[in-house]
């Protein structure tokens, strides 16, 4: 029986692997419904309980942005990439919420997806 249970979990993967455009369609349209709804509003408040640093670093960058103590540059650290509305700012240390190291949507990805190196002052985290 286990056997079964752990193909047919690993069938299902497959086909949501396959079809990501359906599961995002389906999840955008659950999430307009009053279930849906509540259950993200829950998730959404665990995660920033969980995450108070992150919050607090974030929104002091974009304070500073907006004041202009604070400018994003042309161009990703990373690829060099001059889509400047799409660069984020990334902290490498959320301590030090001024710090960061602004990367395009791309980079940052893939930095969080450990992909890339993150070289800081010649050592990599």
């Amino acid at each position: 029986m286990n056997g079964e249970y752990e193909k047919r979990l690993e069938d299902g993967l497959k086909w949501r692997r396959k079809n990501p455009n359906y599961i995002k369609d389906y999840n955008r349209q659950y999430r307009k419904t009053a279930h849906g709804r509540k259950v993200n509003w829950k998730a959404n408040k665990k995660w920033r309980n969980k995450n108070r640093e992150k919050i607090r670093a974030t929104d002091t960058l974009r304070y500073a942005i907006m004041k202009g103590t604070v400018k994003k540059p042309n161009a990703c650290s990373i690829c060099k990439s001059k889509e400047k509305m799409l660069l984020h700012g990334h902290h490498p240390d959320y301590s030090k919420p001024l710090e960061v190291i602004w990367v395009c949507h791309k980079c940052h990805r893939k930095l969080h997806q450990g992909l890339l190196p993150l070289i800081i002052g010649g050592t990599t985290r």
